[in-house]
């Protein structure tokens, strides 16, 4: 079980707050530029869905050193990221905008890319 809560507050840099469930001031942990959608079980991750080269894409801000790494490794546009409560698998659509967007699972491997090869199409998903 966690001891910490992750907040952001919405803005140009997004920055990233992390506390203790005990109370206590909120220190700051970096910037992700985007949503909080996940924490890994480790603590050491927190996953984000943000805006990156002009597309949605999904990364993970690591706390240990405040870096952020895109971790899915794709020209496509990924949204609605989520963690899975094991850790093992991120799960996130692609073409929102198409008529029939493609839900996906990709193995997490922390702030190690995940490439398209790698993904696993869930058909009838969405």
């Amino acid at each position: 079980m966690l001891s910490q809560v992750a907040f952001g507050h919405g803005g140009p840099a997004w920055p990233v707050f992390v506390s203790s469930v005990a109370g206590g001031p909120a220190k700051s942990v970096g910037d992700a530029g985007g949503r909080l959608r996940g924490w890994s079980r480790d603590g050491r991750f927190l996953l984000i869905w943000r805006v990156h080269d002009g597309r949605d894409t999904a990364g993970v801000l690591d706390l240990t050193n405040g870096r952020i790494t895109e971790i899915v490794q794709s020209d496509l546009s990924v949204e609605y990221v989520r963690l899975s409560p094991d850790n093992r698998w991120i799960a996130f659509l692609s073409g929102v905008s198409d008529p029939k967007p493609r839900l996906w699972i990709a193995p997490f491997r922390g702030a190690d890319p995940v490439r398209p090869a790698d993904w696993i199409e869930i058909p009838g998903g969405w």
